[in-house]
């Protein structure tokens, strides 16, 4: 069974969080922007730069004895969230997990800003949790736990490898999944393991918005966090040719060449997130190995 991990903590109002807010903006002006989704793409060393006072000062456990693997701004808007159903593990992470299923980490949603949306409530546009400790979710968990790989879902009751490469999926009856939903408050950080299954906390249906709250917006920033023990070091010092051993682990080895070939495009992909998180992780244990200022 996984710990979940999960904890809910408040950052509004302090100097920290506020100044965070507002170097984000000024880089990314995601409060104008018509960008939505993971805008920031690969600007995880950015990011990072601009959110670390912020982890140091009110996470500071996790930012001394965990490496990070992901930044990322989301922004969704009201309308891009009617009927969505996003359910999925992040992505790439995976790949840097020593003990699989069992390596410790923590994955942190903290919400930056919401629209006034007098039409919904508080638990719209939050963040829901698929709790691992739940009985009704251990066999799952296991199922995916054994292919050591995570996943989106690609159709109702479907899991697929979120790689998309390859044929690795997982049949889920999606009436029996219980989500634990989070409400989305300026300043709260939603803490849980990365391992979870997890998403937006969408509308149903739209009558009852007004026109102006069908363009309204939130915006959140998401970190992923490995501790340093399960963090698989060997991978800093891989060459690039041998990348393939990540993303095409739990492929037949006789099918290397045909899906490098014919999945050209994911490989690719793959191989973009794999260099961006061990540029990450890189920037992160160089800093820590700094001195302190004064010292």
């Amino acid at each position: 069974m996984l710990n979940n991990l999960i904890n809910v903590s408040q950052q509004g109002g302090s100097s920290e969080f506020e100044h965070m807010v507002g170097a984000l903006d000024s880089a990314f002006d995601f409060t104008h922007t018509e960008a939505s989704q993971d805008f920031t793409g690969g600007a995880f060393v950015q990011l990072y730069d601009l959110t670390k006072g912020f982890y140091q000062t009110h996470f500071q456990h996790i930012y001394q004895h965990y490496v990070p693997l992901y930044f990322s701004l989301w922004k969704l808007r009201v309308k891009d969230t009617i009927g969505l159903d996003n359910t999925h593990q992040d992505g790439g992470i995976h790949y840097f997990a020593g003990n699989g299923y069992q390596s410790r980490m923590i994955t942190l949603w903290t919400a930056l800003h919401k629209d006034p949306m007098p039409s919904l409530s508080a638990s719209d546009l939050g963040l829901f949790v698929v709790d691992s400790e739940n009985p009704s979710h251990f066999t799952l968990y296991e199922q995916l736990a054994q292919t050591n790989t995570h996943y989106y879902r690609s159709a109702p009751g479907l899991l697929r490898d979120i790689r998309q490469i390859g044929n690795s999926s997982v049949c889920y009856d999606e009436h029996t999944l219980e989500r634990q939903v989070y409400d989305y408050v300026n300043g709260t950080t939603i803490q849980f393991n990365s391992h979870l299954l997890h998403g937006t906390n969408s509308i149903a249906e739209q009558a009852h918005l007004s026109r102006k709250e069908y363009d309204c917006f939130r915006a959140a920033l998401t970190s992923v966090w490995i501790h340093r023990d399960d963090f698989n070091h060997a991978i800093l010092n891989m060459h690039l040719e041998d990348y393939a051993q990540l993303y095409l682990a739990g492929i037949e080895p006789k099918e290397w060449a045909k899906i490098k070939c014919q999945q050209a495009h994911l490989c690719n992909k793959e191989i973009g997130r794999i260099e961006t998180i061990i540029q990450l992780a890189r920037h992160h244990l160089s800093n820590q190995a700094l001195p302190e200022a004064g010292l």
